[in-house]
């Protein structure tokens, strides 16, 4: 109803709406030189985001659905005009009929005849049973003319006068939601943008559906809140800027439509869209906790888990030169690429360069220096795949979240493999070491016990093609002068001075391609990102006291944070009573920090919770549906700790 309007307006206004469908409905604006573009999965979603894109404040919104009411105000009275007309034109007809003279219709039941006021009527006439079957007469004769056949709506006699019809059911409307002054609101509205806050960075992490889902929620949430108000000026500035903020979210990390942006959707609109399946009246509070639970259910979204490890090495500096490429290609991260961007997506080299990038980008999800500039990459990327359609059979593949790669795991897509990159690094490093002519026994028995370490990657027959003039210092060598060695190196080093006796010959030493620079083996590119983040909060928590707040009891979850961080964790259910009880020890000093596993525990909580810790002066550490990772994370982050390049 609401498009109509919207599309019957701007025509009027002389403004040309074409849509087009290719996988997804593109609707084109224009006017002269103005040209509004706007995409979605239908033609009505698509013209609500160019009408978005055309009145981009939320003063021109405003002001547009002002312009609609006016706008719809002069079609009904044009609309009521023109029945005064038609109803005008038919009443001849009628009156000629009247006026005729012809009698009654056969088949017509007579009009009752009318007793003058003050003349009785003589009590001989009076047969209630007759008066019952004439009653019974009228409403036969009245049902065509619209009167319902239901006995319960037909009028009924009490002491001689006729009781009305019962009133029609009232429509189908959503029971009044509880009311909120607007001080209780816009605290609700703060800790609802507290959590968006915290938990951003790792929704950004989640597929593309499930970012919809979540984004949808909060907006959803703050609706509510906003509704419980009676539309205070006030909680709509507060509504409207969380709504804006989030609406520049979905035009940074492209993950799709988000139909409750529009200021004129309905909780139905949600329902409808998102399939929730709701039934009866709703509510925005009820489309809020229906999105909510569904999320409980889902995990991050994507379909590689498994083909993420081993993970990737030189990730912060890879990743940094992805976001640099991508955005002298399509311009800021955080902007939404412009239409002129297209032009220099011209030809297969930079094609190619885009497939990378996504590959690599897929590799990196989870350890990626910043959740929210990789979310950002990716929607570039989704950007490039919807306009330009030379990119999408090759790039379509790598962005969907339920594909993972054809070769197993990233590494091997990418030609890559750390652990042998890391085996090639210490060959290098021995190479660089190997003992000169000169080189005393001592230095000869250190560098051949890190050099039989290397197994396979350098041979004993390489090994003595390294030192060709310390052959009779080898022979001489036993088990104890290489030091504390393990029974693989002793057992290579009998195998070596054999070789030695028996005349061998030597092998070349192995190739390896120094493609890091000098200095590349002391990096720490090789360390497990993950791991690393483990180390240093351990270094921060163990040993303190936790309280982790959820509906859900896991056991294993406790179990791995307490052995992985040294916590010591106490489990509160999310039940009112027990958060009631958690919150007056969290306020005492009883934690020294509070978690809370989102999604489980409800807002309630979180309000409760959120003062308590305040009042204490202890972390409240928000984690996002209480996963492992994300609750590693959101620790990180409340202590203030950042991997390197993490801005």
């Amino acid at each position: 109803m609401i498009a109509d309007k919207v599309r019957r307006y701007l025509e009027q206004a002389g403004y040309r709406i074409a849509a087009r469908e290719e996988g997804f409905v593109t609707v084109l604006v224009s006017q002269g030189a103005e040209r509004w573009l706007g995409s979605g999965p239908d033609e009505e979603d698509a013209l609500a985001d160019a009408v978005t894109r055309m009145f981009p404040s939320g003063l021109a919104e405003e002001l547009l659905f002002a312009a609609l009411d006016a706008f719809e105000d002069e079609e009904q009275d044009e609309d009521e005009e023109q029945e005064k007309v038609e109803e005008q034109e038919e009443e001849p007809e009628e009156l000629e009929e009247q006026d005729g003279d012809e009698g009654p219709d056969e088949d017509e039941e007579p009009e009752e005849l009318q007793v003058p006021e003050g003349l009785q009527v003589p009590e001989e006439i009076e047969e209630p049973e007759e008066l019952e079957e004439d009653q019974v007469e009228v409403d036969e004769v009245a049902e065509p003319f619209g009167v319902a056949e239901d006995p319960d709506s037909q009028e009924t006699l009490v002491d001689g006068a006729a009781t009305p019809p019962a009133p029609p059911p009232e429509p189908d409307v959503p029971p009044p939601s509880p009311r909120l002054t607007v001080r209780e609101a816009l605290e609700q509205v703060e800790y609802l943008q507290d959590e968006v806050d915290d938990l951003l960075a790792e929704v950004a992490w989640t597929a593309p559906p499930q970012v919809r889902i979540q984004l949808t929620a909060w907006l959803a949430r703050a609706r509510a809140i906003q509704q419980a108000t009676g539309h205070a000026d006030r909680v709509e500035g507060a509504v409207r800027r969380l709504a804006g903020r989030l609406g520049a979210v979905t035009k940074r990390w492209w993950p799709g439509y988000l139909s409750v942006l529009q200021l004129h959707a309905v909780p139905a609109d949600v329902n409808r869209k998102m399939e929730l399946g709701l039934q009866g009246p709703l509510t925005w509070a009820a489309v809020a906790d229906a999105l909510e639970a569904s999320l409980d259910d889902l995990g991050e979204g994507w379909a590689d888990d498994a083909a993420l490890d081993p993970r990737p090495n030189a990730v912060d500096a890879t990743f940094e030169a992805i976001c640099s490429d991508l955005e002298a290609l399509l311009g800021p991260l955080h902007l939404e690429p412009s239409p002129g961007s297209i032009e220099r997506i011209d030809d297969a080299s930079t094609r190619k360069a885009l497939g990378e990038w996504a590959r690599r980008l897929r590799w990196m999800r989870g350890v990626a220096p910043s959740g929210e500039r990789w979310a950002s990459a990716m929607g570039h990327l989704r950007w490039v795949a919807q306009h330009v359609p030379a990119t999408r059979r090759s790039l379509d593949p790598l962005l969907d979240p339920e594909k993972g790669p054809r070769e197993g795991t990233w590494a091997r897509a990418l030609g890559e493999d750390p652990e042998k990159r890391r085996r090639q690094r210490r060959v290098r490093a021995v190479l660089r070491k190997t003992p000169g002519p000169t080189a005393t026994p001592e230095e000869v028995a250190s560098w051949l016990a890190e050099a039989l370490t290397l197994g396979a990657d350098l041979t004993n027959r390489q090994v003595m093609g390294l030192v060709p003039g310390h052959a009779d210092t080898i022979r001489g060598f036993a088990n104890e002068d290489l030091g504390d060695v393990e029974r693989n190196v002793r057992s290579r080093l009998r195998k070596l001075k054999k070789a030695l006796d028996e005349g061998e010959s030597a092998a070349p030493p192995p190739t390896v391609v120094d493609d890091e620079g000098d200095g590349a083996e002391d990096s720490d590119d090789d360390a497990d990102p993950v791991g690393d983040l483990v180390a240093r909060v351990r270094d921060r928590v163990a040993g303190k006291k936790a309280v982790f707040v959820s509906n859900r009891k896991d056991t294993q979850l406790k179990d791995k944070l307490e052995e992985r961080l040294g916590l010591d964790i106490s489990w509160c259910s999310g039940s009112p009573r027990r958060v009631q009880s958690v919150g007056q020890q969290v306020a005492s000093g009883t934690y020294d920090y509070v978690i809370l596993a989102t999604g489980f525990a409800g807002h309630s909580a979180d309000a409760i919770l959120g003062k308590a810790a305040s009042t204490a002066g202890v972390p409240f550490v928000r984690a996002y549906k209480g996963r492992p990772l994300a609750t590693l994370r959101a620790l990180a982050r409340d202590l203030g700790i950042r991997r390197e390049g993490e801005g």
